[in-house]
């Protein structure tokens, strides 16, 4: 399996937006159990720009739903205290000289417990998906997307989303290319279930950007000879909250505005040039026997090897490049009958 990393997410931004993203982190930032009005007016520790200094806090965030019972008030306080509370749709990052007096009145310093549960679940759920397509893990799939019958309407199906349900119109508008006249129960395939996946992870990403109003601002006007008007307009796009930042940078990740591709040797992303069809990144070229530094090639070895009774010793002299916790996963996954 192949997950994301942090590193997947440098250089995902488009160049072709101008971006002005500030964002505060607050000296005390009230943490609560639900959602009250924030305290304004308190003092401003810094002032940073998120996507360009943490531009996988998506997958930090996401990340924390794999212990999802387990997120408290403490958990909270340690992401706010580090990189700011997520925000709310009122809120308005500012740029001129004055940035600080102006956003204190502007963006509360509260964030509920429940609103940051929230956020994450919402993460974790779509990156999960997200994952599950990229590795074609059909069974994830299957037991995570469902048809089922409406329990007091006999002869009607709904989609069910890991627990949210979707009728056949709506589906129909948002997610092209499956079953959506759901008059009786139909088995999607593998290729009908992962571009359900990805339609719905599309979907909700960018629903967010427009819950919240993600759009371009503050234009650049600059003379050009070349424009009939004589001159030319930019926008700079900001947004209205951390987290709509934070999904932004997912959405990039998404639609693969920069032509990032997965090495066939490590698994990481990298940039490949227009028109190059390079399988392996820069890294992994270098090496003269490739296949050997092929991770899917290690990775299949590695389950043989395991499900044959080597132990873990004997697996890293065999594959040396391979990690140790991933053989002891690989291993612990055989003698569970995962794989």
């Amino acid at each position: 399996m192949s997950f994301l990393k942090e590193k997947d997410f440098e250089d995902v931004k488009d160049e072709s937006m101008n971006i002005e993203f500030l964002w505060p982190v607050f000296l005390h930032t009230e943490c609560k159990e639900d959602a009250e009005p924030g305290v304004k007016g308190k003092e401003i520790k810094k002032l940073y720009e998120p996507l360009e200094e943490y531009p996988a806090l998506f997958l930090k965030l996401a990340r924390i739903g794999e212990n999802y019972d387990d997120i408290n008030l403490i958990t909270v306080k340690e992401w706010v205290q580090k990189y700011g509370v997520l925000g709310k749709g009122n809120n308005h990052p500012i740029f001129e000289e004055d940035s600080y007096n102006l956003i204190e009145g502007r963006v509360s310093n509260f964030q509920p417990l429940s609103d940051f549960r929230r956020r994450v679940y919402f993460a974790h759920k779509i990156l999960t998906l997200y994952e599950a397509v990229i590795n074609h893990d059909e069974e994830f799939l299957q037991n995570n997307i469902k048809i089922k019958e409406y329990p007091n309407k006999p002869g009607s199906y709904y989609y069910d989303v890991m627990g949210e349900n979707l009728n056949g119109r709506f589906v129909e508008k948002y997610i092209p290319g499956v079953p959506t006249q759901l008059d009786k129960f139909v088995q999607l395939d593998q290729l009908q279930i992962e571009k359900f996946a990805l339609g719905y992870v599309f979907m909700k990403t960018t629903g967010e950007l427009q819950k919240y109003g993600t759009i371009p601002n503050c234009p650049v006007i600059n003379s050009d000879d070349r424009s009939e008007r004589g001159y030319s307009i930019t926008p700079t796009w900001s947004f209205p909250n951390l987290w709509t930042g934070m999904a932004m940078t997912f959405y990039w990740l998404l639609v693969d505005v920069n032509n990032k591709v997965r090495c066939k040797g490590c698994g990481n992303l990298f940039t490949r040039k227009k028109h190059s069809k390079a399988l392996y990144c820069p890294d992994c070229r270098k090496d003269k026997e490739p296949r050997k530094n092929d991770y899917y090639y290690r990775k299949k070895k590695m389950i043989k090897l395991a499900k044959d009774g080597y132990s873990l010793e004997e697996i890293k002299r065999k594959l040396p490049r391979a990690r140790k916790s991933t053989i002891e996963s690989t291993i612990e996954d055989v003698e569970n009958g995962e794989i």
